[in-house]
């Protein structure tokens, strides 16, 4: 997404009204795909938009982005349909936050239908990934973020070291969104040539959303197989593939 932001502390969205319409549009797009769980990018959202969403899309889970509260908590909500909500509280400040906000103290980890999840708000990610490995299928990264090649790094990592899944939503002026998982080798070009990522890039991103670029990657994730069947089968048609379906829509 386009995230246009205040330049002082507390940053607030400036264009909220576009901001607020292309949410939606997002979700509509979600939906339509029947997707069961969308996250958002860091100070995405504003506190007074959650309640009709929540109701008005109950059949996904929604990482809400994050904002600012009253009290200078950078603050995620995750959204479980029309009757739960979950608040995740970032843990890690930013340079421009420290000495200015309050930080959360503990990371939530979520059991649900759609897999183990937990939600790390952009500098978590290189904090507190080290300590979920193995714990959750699912790893998501709300952020904010201009270094994205070390996001990178670390979740190419992490889906190496653990069965596991990691989803990066950035901002459009830096890129950086990005779904990592484990596919066979011998289908890291089919990416290539389908755009989804650079040639010799993490071989462990499967597709990504360059700077400048507003849309949305849609993945179906295998919660049972993770990882590559060893030995490979000898039948393609017994096949499983922890990652089958990616697709990825642009300038939606």
């Amino acid at each position: 997404m386009k995230i246009n932001l205040s330049t002082s502390f507390p940053f607030k969205i400036e264009n909220k009204s576009e901001t607020l319409s292309k949410i939606y549009q997002f979700l509509e797009k979600a939906q339509e795909n029947d997707c069961d769980i969308i996250c958002f990018p860091e100070l995405s959202f504003c506190e007074e938009w959650l309640p009709k969403i929540k109701d008005k899309y109950s059949n996904m889970i929604i990482i809400a982005g994050s904002y600012y509260n009253d009290t200078n908590n950078n603050v995620c909500h995750i959204l479980f349909g029309s009757d739960s909500i979950s608040t995740q509280l970032k843990i890690t400040p930013a340079e421009p936050e420290e000495e200015k906000t309050i930080p959360g103290d503990c990371i939530n980890i979520y059991e649900s239908k759609f897999g183990t999840f937990t939600v790390l708000i952009c500098r978590d990610f290189t904090t507190i990934e080290p300590y979920l490995r193995n714990k959750v299928d699912i790893i998501f990264v709300p952020s904010y973020n201009k270094d994205t090649k070390r996001f990178d790094s670390i979740a190419d990592n992490h889906v190496c070291d653990c069965r596991s899944y990691t989803i990066i939503s950035n901002c459009s002026e830096f890129g950086g969104t990005a779904i990592f998982g484990t596919i066979h080798r011998d289908r890291q070009n089919y990416l290539v040539e389908e755009g989804f990522k650079e040639f010799n890039d993490y071989e462990r991103k499967l597709c990504e959303i360059k700077n400048g670029k507003v849309g949305m990657i849609i993945a179906d994730f295998n919660l049972v197989y993770k990882s590559i069947q060893t030995p490979t089968v000898s039948n393609p048609a017994y096949d499983i593939k922890p990652v089958q379906i990616i697709g990825r829509m642009i300038d939606i």
